[in-house]
């Protein structure tokens, strides 16, 4: 229920678009506090207002509009804790969707 639409959006949104050499990576990495799952994609890096709007939605309560890893990072606070939740990173290496889930 997790990862099912970040790596759909993965596929969607970033590697669809590449005809060969796509990359999709998926890594679980044991922290000290909890578990930070990364899924990267090396296809077409986010616009700057793009990424500005999900860092800003994913602040607020209100966004304009809910997407699937809105809801999913709202869905981990609630259940994990504040520590918990997405966060994305963007550049010419592609894009990095980070799940941190933190013990309670």
């Amino acid at each position: 229920m997790i990862l099912q639409p970040v790596l759909e959006n993965a596929f969607e949104h970033g590697l669809e678009d590449l005809e060969e050499n796509g990359l999709l990576s998926v890594r679980f990495l044991p922290e000290k506090d909890g578990l930070l799952i990364e899924v990267a994609n090396n296809g077409a890096p986010m616009t700057d207002e793009t990424l500005r709007q999900f860092q800003f939605d994913i602040q607020s309560n209100e966004a304009a509009e809910v997407t699937g890893l809105i809801n999913i990072h709202r869905r981990i606070r609630l259940l994990m804790g504040n520590e918990s939740g997405l966060s994305v990173a963007s550049g010419a290496f592609g894009v990095i969707v980070s799940i941190r889930l933190a013990t309670i």
